[in-house]
């Protein structure tokens, strides 16, 4: 294919100008072409060209002008063919036009040529000048075409050719660079182009139409190239306007499932000018490039640009311009002649100069020589300069997120610099996001603008003194990257990390794009069997990598695999005794290919001053700095390369933000430390492991303060539950949206599940659609102020700092200028006042949103606040960092004589700060008298002035348990209250807060509210008033003079009480009245009853008499039923205030229905009570204290599932009640046993003696459940053993299982089987929850079996669990097979009884709880002496009847029961006649002849057995023939009696003689005679002669069986007797692989594994590396706790081994996210030891022990050395392929004798650090079917597999100090504890260590079991 170039041409002007033209500079140097094209160095050897300006040129001038240009492709064809009207016919070939054209609208070219006449003369101006011009083109390229000019490119304009000069004696030597040395410019072709562009077309499949793809605009560009006379050339591309666009969705050519309404990306232009760009009129692009003949040096320019990183569309521009240039036939490649080249070609034109090495130091003895090519080096040099790189959300919407990353960038690569081949300089580097729609207003830092510098050092580690030899070249030592910045600051906040993962996920795979993903799209998903093919062929794969990487072939390699089965150990020993071993060739290519791909670099190298990560919390309603992790004085250095090592040195320190205080607190103190670490390969002790080290000198000080804690659960919380808010908006399909595209905010959600693999990149772009924009950044103001002082008040804020305030409030204060004077400057700003209206909240801050966001909270500066008051004058500024209550003075305003308010005394401003939402402060601004109402209606509250009564002020109604401040020119009223809306005056007697007048004193009253009906009902409530604490202030200084003498400023708190409150605490509802009174009503439980009309100052009645001026007490009421049944109820009055009283009723509760011994009923129990008619909770109390507190409960009359008696078993629970219940027990009468149904399938329940013998018939009066459904069981029979059995109903003839316990905590397998003999497992858990036994069925799909049975045998097992009789639980375990077992009895002992499969066979039982291996099975292994011509493996089908050949025949040696002659018979499996046994003396034994064994273990008598023999009482002679017979054993007859098998034959003990049959081949047939003859003699037997042996069974006749831990799977293993040492001495890994195979019958036949070969196991075996005597310092800084180490020298070291390759991350909560971070750690081992001496100090101020915990000091007389570690943590993790289990190898806690002094107030101050008491104890739920329902989870728990577990406490000398004067709050706490506290002192507690082997449980049933031991164990 050719491209033609059609065209009208027009000669504007032709020939030599007659006039001599002037001296004239390259065309590149014309007016208006600022090429800037950098000049040549001086190191190119004076290559610049020459100019002589003395000589005048003369020019010949030739001006073309193209006219209607047009390009398109075509092709040559011969003559032969039939033309066409377009062809171009000439005389030996045509040109047919083929495809469409290249160009849009045919173009006009204007070209100026000048060639230079006297170029032998001179070189003043180029030899040939060219000068194009080209505007308005539109090319578009598709794939064809851009294959055809690349290649055309590459193949033509490439060929160098042959210069023809003209002879030496005419030219002048001066006018040539190889004789003058000076260079000139031969050639110059210069093209402008102005509006050209160039498209890609893109077409997916041939029969899809052609879619637009790309479109690149040269608005304004030139293109320069020139070559010089010394044979460099040079091309220079300039842009002063380059554009480059996404045309996808544009035009009609575009795709189609976009142009159906599909997302499309709207950033169509790619590359553009840069928004905010200083220069708009400088270059855009530039691009130079210049070869010489030994360099090239090419350099990139870009300025001002903006690229937007669209990866799909990237991605196929990637493709498009990758796709490979079609070959032309015939042609040869490069790449291939080349090494042919090099290897056949000796010459010198292919070989280097030879050159001794370089010599750095040292004495040489012996110096080789290298060759030396002269290889071309490239010179790279890229500029960018203000380019922006911006990688957007969503493409699909014009205002989305995006992160930018912006800076000047400047980098160099020159390999002739051996010490700095490569430099970099990064200046200004940021990276920040933004919203598109308005980015300057959005712009929030993620790194912060930073200077980076990169240099590559050419080996700077290398030692500069060596000994002898020290001969090496510089450039066999990679380079070194070094790479150092000052200061890198890093942002990361929630909606960073949240558009990051949108944007990772938004990015195409690299398998998206390949096409035969989408062909593969269509294919069916792949089978099981498919399946197992691939890991098959990747397991035979990886083993052939091995074996060829010790030098051998693949070919000899797959043999070798194949001939010993699949291992690899003896795979290699095979190659090395029989395969030729090319490691030598296999060598010199790697050196070879290391020559050419060595290493680029020696490692990397960073060195920072400071490197600071802060965490920002932006999620939902905050925007607020959560931590700060810093990284000072870092050094780090990562070796790459053969050793895989690298160490790091920093100061780690790290700061929370505390909102409350509004300034950083440390939680990590600095602390220098050196960390190193280290590949390591795998050795013969440890497999390859990641090698981990910490070295420090000084301890980590941690501080860890209950607000750290409180802030990281309130941020897991908000980012956990908005992270689930999203995930539950997404869609589930992906319709387009009306928002998409536009301003407005979408419904905010993340994707969070990754998306399936993807078939093509069509599919990866519209997957897209399913991802919705992240919701916009709302802007979070941090502060608000409320104006609730009743007035308007103005504010401003003023930013200081602390030095201002503290000179401002000593004598110096004068030098400091005013607030509102003009004195202000960087740290003293004052905003605008602002008015605040009554009641109005105003948002505002105090700096505004910055770019680098949250910098200023590391300056020290305070925020105050400046408030003025109408009516007084402006309070001092308030500082509002801190969360707390202040107040200042106010003066009244004296100035402002026409104010209402000017004779207004001065008043107290109170500024109440708290924190709203996450991060939000709030200012209240009220003054100090609050009014609150503890009653249940609203109260309104009338204020007036004693100079006035007459005009008083109601204020709004307080509702209940709200608040109101007093408006703040009100505080000196009189105050008077009622409740709204019940009729009434307002009380009579004012409300006197004045009283009160010591800080913490509280003064109450009660006040009466006349009716309005002026009958005698009165309303009464209590006011209580408290005056607050109110610390001294530097700001509350006297005011006015004696003011504050003459108005007693108020800062008290108003309580509003009802004057009696009833509460119900009885779990029934109860009626109450009041004599005289007309006081009555009802209370339901739980609930509680105002009583306003109560009157506390007069004697009340509620059936006890309750005086005036009542206390706290407690009281006993009795009340009687209907049946004068008595019931104590218990009465608890507390004084809430004077003459408030709240009474607490309730009463023990409980379900019984027989007391005292049986005496009486209880009170309020009857008949439907004893029907079972009445769910609710009953009331019962010991009515007789001198009888023991018993409670009896009688038979309940219900409805039996049973025609038999039926018992009902009931579980008690009795529990003190908490909080307002402690006076109440709470007696709870439960079910005894739950069946909760946590499994896929619907279970049958039944007791073991209905549903024995069922099978798969349910019996009658059995129990069912639903899946996810429980119910409860009572035993039918209570004479039978109580043992439950389980069925699964939805699966086909399964059987009932085995009786199990359900009275016991544990957990176990279920066996279940099918009519088959197949086994169902279900996982059973018995828990006891309260007073129930709660018993639940999961499936064990994430569950390893409990046993295992491996049978790598060559035979069939059978085996069955030892004391089970029904023979349909015997189970077959096939050959080379496995089989997950568990016991089909869970009461029988877990003893497993073995036998091969088939008569004649021992029997072996193995206990599965000892590791050991156990007796021999024995197993009948006879054989069968057959010719060998009659098995052919050949010859599939075999013919029957008579014309059945020879070879098909199948005939053995058999013994004729008449005349014990021995003949050929027909092989028949199991006939005794055919078998043989061989003795250890050569004996063939025939077993027919002697009766069956039923003990194959003891050795069979000779005696008893008929042995062959011939038939004569001589030898053969004369080459006669003798027949075979049996006879009885003779010594006498060895000769004849002994034989032996050799060389293919069967021979006696006289030589050449050998069994065989007369008549050659003819004689082997049925029933022939078998006789002992001579041998033919010849090399090879003939047929007639050939007998082998056959086994009856496979395998050596001896199995060694073993019980082996594999995790928490017991593996009952049987193997060959003769394979036990090949099993041992591999390791389980092998075995993993190895076991299952099956054994080859011919040797070249492919590799087969078997699936339980593949079968994943749970562990390996573990190898337990040396832990290393290894300390830690670890303090815990605290208000409350510090632990201290003594040891402060010591140091902590980690040691992690990866086993396996594997890794990633991931954080998910039990209810929340599927996925928020998923993490998986693969074949991690830990070790980790602390030694030191610890101590726990007691940090409390006035504590009287300072010590609680430490080592208990040795006695000098104790016997018992105590030396050793404090506490020592030894722990193995070991992979696992299961998510809901971990392995440990063991788990060993191991300490010494501790003394622990608990002092009482510590104690409690510990519980309310760790969140203890805070959860709601007012409120008890009196559920009746609480205990019927199982805990709602959200999946199945995890297990946990220790092989060993220990935990070793020695001795504990325990001591207790309580305490005598608590804070309330510490009171309170204790309360909820249950326990008192007692003092005593050096109480010795000795435990016995806890140890458990092979446990596999869950968490709680493991803490459980360890509480229980240390409880129980002493």
């Amino acid at each position: 294919m050719i491209i033609m170039l059609g065209l009208k041409e027009r000669v504007r002007a032709a020939g030599r100008n007659s006039e001599p033209e002037k001296p004239r500079t390259p065309p590149s140097s014309s007016k208006g072409f600022t090429l800037g094209r950098p000049q040549v160095p001086d190191t190119w050897g004076g290559d610049e060209p020459h100019i002589l300006e003395e000589h005048v040129c003369l020019l010949d001038c030739i001006a073309l002008d193209l006219q209607e240009v047009d390009i398109f492709a075509a092709e040559r064809l011969p003559c032969g063919k039939p033309p066409e009207s377009s062809d171009l016919i000439f005389p030996s070939y045509s040109v047919r036009r083929t495809g469409e054209n290249l160009l849009k609208d045919c173009c006009r070219l204007e070209l100026k040529v000048e060639r230079n006449l006297d170029k032998e003369l001179s070189h003043a101006v180029p030899d040939m000048s060219i000068h194009g011009c080209l505007s308005s083109v539109h090319c578009s390229l598709d794939l064809e075409h851009y294959q055809l000019i690349r290649g055309l490119l590459e193949n033509n304009l490439g060929e160098p050719f042959e210069d023809f000069l003209r002879p030496y004696n005419l030219q002048d030597p001066s006018s040539y660079t190889v004789l003058s040395g000076d260079v000139y410019t031969s050639m110059s072709f210069l093209v402008d182009m102005m509006d050209v562009s160039l498209e890609l077309l893109d077409s997916p499949t041939h029969t899809e139409d052609k879619r637009s793809l790309a479109r690149f605009d040269f608005m304004k560009s030139k293109l320069l190239f020139e070559s010089f006379s010394n044979g460099s050339k040079s091309v220079n591309l300039v842009s002063h306007s380059l554009l480059a666009y996404d045309t996808r969705c544009k035009g009609p050519n575009k795709s189609p499932d976009r142009a159906a309404g599909g997302r499309h990306n709207v950033f169509d232009c790619i590359l553009q000018p840069s928004k905010t760009g200083t220069n708009r009129a400088t270059l855009q692009l530039e691009l130079h490039y210049r070869s010489t003949r030994d360099s090239s040096c090419f350099t990139v320019v870009l300025n001002n640009l903006r690229v937007f990183l669209i990866f799909d569309w990237l991605q196929l521009v990637r493709d498009f311009l990758r796709v490979p240039v079609e070959k032309v036939p015939g042609a040869a490649e490069p790449g291939q002649s080349r090494p042919c080249d090099a290897s056949t070609d000796p010459g010198p034109a292919t070989t280097g100069a030879v050159m001794p090495k370089t010599v750095k130091s040292g004495v040489v003895t012996k110096r080789s020589t290298v060759p030396v090519t002269q290889d071309r080096c490239l010179e790279v040099k890229i500029n960018v300069t203000g380019t922006e790189f911006v990688v957007v959300e969503d493409s699909s919407c014009l205002d989305t997120n995006a992160i930018i990353l912006k800076g000047t960038t400047v980098l160099t690569y020159k390999p002739r610099l051996l010490d700095r081949p490569f430099s970099g300089s990064l200046a200004g580097i940021e990276v920040f996001s933004c919203r598109l729609g308005s980015e300057q207003e959005t712009a929030l830092s993620i790194i912060d603008p930073v200077n980076i510098q990169v240099e590559l050092c050419g080996s700077p580690t290398y030692q500069s003194s060596s000994g002898l030899l020290d001969a090496f070249n510089v450039e066999d030592i990679p380079p070194l990257l070094e790479i150092q910045f000052p200061t890198l600051d890093i942002r990361l906040s929630y909606n960073d990390i949240q558009l990051f993962l949108a944007i990772a996920r938004s990015i195409p795979t690299s398998s998206s794009a390949l096409p035969s993903d989408c062909e593969s799209s269509t294919e069916p998903a792949a089978t099981p069997k498919d399946l197992f093919r691939q890991k098959t062929e990747a397991l035979i794969a990886g083993q052939l990598t091995h074996l060829q990487d010790l030098g051998f072939r693949k070919e000899d390699c797959k043999r070798a695999l194949i001939h010993c089965k699949g291992q690899l150990d003896q795979a290699a020993t095979w190659l090395l005794e029989n395969a030729e071993n090319m490691a030598g060739h296999a060598r010199a290519r790697a050196n070879s290919a290391s020559s050419n791909h060595s290493a680029p670099l020696s490692g990397v190298e960073v060195k920072a001053e400071s490197v600071c990560i802060c965490f920002i919390d932006d999620c939902l309603d905050c925007d607020i700095p959560l931590a700060e992790l810093t990284f000072s004085r870092l050094y780090v250095l990562q070796r790459i390369g053969s050793t895989q090592e690298g160490n790091a040195s920093f100061t780690l320190s790290g700061d929370y933000f505390n909102r409350e205080l509004s300034g950083w607190e440390p939680f990590i103190e600095p602390w220098p430390c050196f960390l190193s670490w280290q590949q390591q390969a795998a050795g013969r002790i440890h497999p390859p492991r990641f090698k981990m080290g910490i070295r420090a000198k000084q301890r980590l000080d941690v501080n860890i303060t209950s607000v750290l804690l409180e802030q990281y659960n309130t941020t897991k919380s908000s980012w956990i539950a908005d992270y689930c808010k999203e995930e539950e908006q997404t869609p589930q399909s992906s319709p387009p949206l009306p928002w998409m595209g536009s301003s407005v905010d979408p419904p905010s959600f993340v994707q969070t599940r990754s998306t399936a693999t993807l078939t093509c990149l069509e599919q990866q772009i519209l997957s897209r659609a399913d991802v919705k924009l992240s919701k916009r950044r709302q802007p979070f103001v941090p502060y608000a102020l409320r104006n609730h002082t009743g007035c308007t008040m103005w504010f401003a804020t003023l930013t200081t700092t602390p030095t201002r305030v503290a000179l401002s409030h000593s004598s110096s204060a004068d030098s400091i200028s005013d607030v509102h004077g003009p004195g202000t400057d960087d740290t003293h700003n004052v905003s605008q006042w602002r008015e605040v209206l009554p009641g109005e909240e105003v948002p505002f801050e105090f700096e505004a949103r910055e770019k680098l966001r949250h910098r200023q909270t590391h300056e020290l500066k305070l925020h105050q606040l400046l408030v003025r008051v109408c009516g007084w004058e402006q309070v001092k500024p308030v500082s509002v960092d801190k969360v707390g209550v202040f107040f200042r003075y106010a003066a009244p305003d004296r100035n402002s004589s026409s104010n209402t308010f000017s004779a207004l005394p001065p008043v107290r401003v109170v500024f109440s700060i708290t924190m709203e939402g996450s991060a939000r402060k709030v200012i209240t601004v009220r003054s100090s008298l609050m009014v609150k109402n503890r009653l249940d209606v609203p109260m309104e509250v009338r204020l007036d002035s004693p100079s006035a009564p007459d005009k008083p002020v109601v204020l709004p109604p307080i509702l209940p348990s709200q608040a109101l401040a007093v408006p703040l020119h009100l505080t000196s009223w009189r105050l008077q209250a009622r409740p709204k809306g019940l009729g009434v005056f307002f009380c009579k007697v004012p409300i006197h807060w004045t009283s009160v007048e010591r800080p913490g004193e509280i003064s109450s009253s009660k006040r009466d509210c006349q009716s309005a009906d002026f009958d005698d009902s009165l309303k009464h409530f209590v006011w209580s008033s408290k005056r607050r604490t109110i610390r001294s202030s530097s700001a509350a200084k006297r005011v006015a003079g004696s003011a504050k003498e003459i108005y007693r400023q108020p800062g008290h708190t108003i309580y509003l009480l009802p004057t009696m409150v009833l509460a119900n605490l009885l779990p029934c509802d109860l009626n109450y009245f009041i004599k005289g009174t007309s006081i009555r009503g009802s209370l339901k439980p739980g609930k509680e009853a105002v009583l306003h009309p109560a009157d506390t100052s007069q004697n009340m009645e509620l059936e006890l008499l309750i005086p005036p001026g009542t206390q706290n007490y407690v009281v006993r009421m009795r009340l009687y039923d209907t049946n004068k049944h008595l019931l104590c109820l218990t009465i608890r009055i507390i004084l809430r205030a004077q003459g408030a009283l709240k009474i607490l009723i309730s009463a023990p509760t409980g379900l019984s229905t027989r007391l005292d011994n049986g005496k009486a009923d209880a009170a309020g129990q009857f008949e439907e009570h004893e029907l079972a008619r009445s769910l609710s909770p009953l009331l019962f109390c010991y009515t007789d204290k001198e009888q023991p507190a018993i409670c009896h409960m009688s038979n309940i009359n219900v409805c039996r599932p049973f025609n038999v008696p039926c018992l009902i078993h009931t579980g008690i629970s009795v529990r003190k009640g908490k909080g307002r219940y402690r006076d109440t027990h709470i007696v709870t009468f439960a079910p005894r046993y739950l069946l909760d149904n946590r499994s896929t399938h619907k279970l049958a329940f039944a007791q073991r003696e209905f549903a024995r013998g069922k099978g798969t018939v349910n019996p009658e009066g059995y129990i069912s459940t639903l899946p996810g459904s429980s119910v409860v069981f009572h035993w039918p029979r209570n004479d039978y053993d109580q043992l439950l059995c389980v069925r699964l109903m939805d699966t086909p003839n399964c059987t009932w299982s085995g009786g199990f316990e359900v009275n016991k905590p544990k957990s176990f397998h279920v066996n279940m089987r099918d009519t088959l003999g197949s086994c169902f497992f279900l996982r059973t858990e018995i828990t006891l929850k309260g007073a129930t036994y709660q018993i639940s069925f999961s499936d064990t799909d994430q569950l390893p079996p409990p046993f295992r049975i491996d049978n790598i045998s060559e035979v069939p097992i059978q085996c069955w669990q030892h004391g089970v009789a029904d023979v349909r639980l015997h189970t077959e375990v096939k050959a080379d097979c496995v089989l997950d077992y568990a016991c089909d009895e869970p009461t029988l002992p877990p003893y497993l009884t073995l036998t091969v499969k088939g008569a004649g066979s021992s029997e072996v039982t193995a206990d599965m709880n000892f590791f050991r291996e156990y007796n021999k099975l024995y197993y009948e292994n006879f054989i069968y002496i057959a010719a060998t011509h009659t098995f052919s493996p050949k010859v599939e089908k075999r013919p029957v009847g008579k014309k059945r050949l020879v070879s098909c025949a199948e005939l053995v040696l058999d013994v004729d029961t008449k005349t014990q002659r021995v003949i050929l018979k027909k092989k028949e499996p199991g006939k005794r006649s055919q078998l043989w046994r061989m003795t250890g003396t050569g004996m063939l034994c025939h077993e027919g002849s002697s009766p069956p064994q039923s003990k194959p273990a003891q050795p069979r008598p000779l005696d008893s057995s008929l042995v062959l023999d011939i038939a004569g009482l001589a030898a053969v002679s004369d080459n006669s023939f003798e027949p075979l017979m049996l006879r009885r054993p003779d010594s006498r007859r060895s000769t004849t009696q002994t034989w032996f098998f050799s060389s293919g034959m069967l021979t006696c003990g006289l030589p050449r003689l050998v069994v065989q049959v007369k008549g050659g081949l003819s004689g082997l047939y049925d029933g022939a005679e078998v006789v002992l003859g001579p041998d033919s003699g010849l090399q090879a037997p003939g047929p007639e002669q050939q007998f082998i042996n056959q086994k009856m069974r496979p395998g050596s006749g001896v199995l060694s069986v073993q019980v082996l831990p594999d995790g928490p799977t017991r593996v009952l293993q049987i193997s060959d007797f003769n394979q036990r040492r090949m099993i041992r001495s591999s390791p389980s890994t092998e075995q993993d692989r190895g076991k299952g195979e099956v054994k080859k019958k011919e040797p070249e036949q492919e590799l087969d594994c078997s699936e339980s070969k593949l079968r994943p196991q749970l562990h390996s075996r573990l190898l337990t590396a040396a832990v290393l005597n290894q300390s830690s310092a670890t303090r815990l800084h605290s208000r409350l706790l510090t632990a201290a180490v003594l040891n402060q020298s010591s140091a902590t070291r980690l040691h992690s081994r990866v086993g396996e390759p594997g890794g990633g991350v991931g954080i998910s909560g039990q209810q929340g996210p599927r996925g928020a971070v998923f993490t998986t750690l693969s074949g991690i081992d830990v070790h980790f030891t602390r030694t030191a001496a610890n101590e726990v100090d007691n940090q409390l101020l006035g504590s009287t022990q300072p010590v609680m915990l430490c080592v208990t000091p040795s006695c000098s007389d104790s016997s018992v050395s105590d030396s050793g570690p404090a506490l020592q943590v030894n722990s193995v993790k070991v992979p696992s392929s299961l998510m809901l289990t971990d392995l440990f190898k063991h788990l060993m806690v191991t300490a010494r004798r501790f003394t622990v002094i608990i002092e009482e107030k510590l104690l409690l101050k510990l519980l309310s650090f760790f969140g203890y008491g805070q959860t709601e104890a007012e409120l008890e739920k009196f559920d009746e079917n609480i205990y019927e329902k199982p805990n709602e989870e959200s999946g199945p728990p995890k297990r946990y597999y220790f092989e060993n577990l220990k935990i070793s406490l020695p001795q504990v000398k325990l001591s207790v100090f309580t305490s005598h004067k608590l804070p309330p709050d510490l009171k309170a706490l204790k309360g909820t504890l249950g326990f008192p506290l007692v003092r005593f002192e050096d109480a010795v507690i000795n435990m016995y260590p806890f140890t458990r082997v092979h446990p596999y449980e869950t968490q709680e049933i493991l803490i459980n079991d360890i509480l229980k031991h240390f409880r129980e164990v002493r």
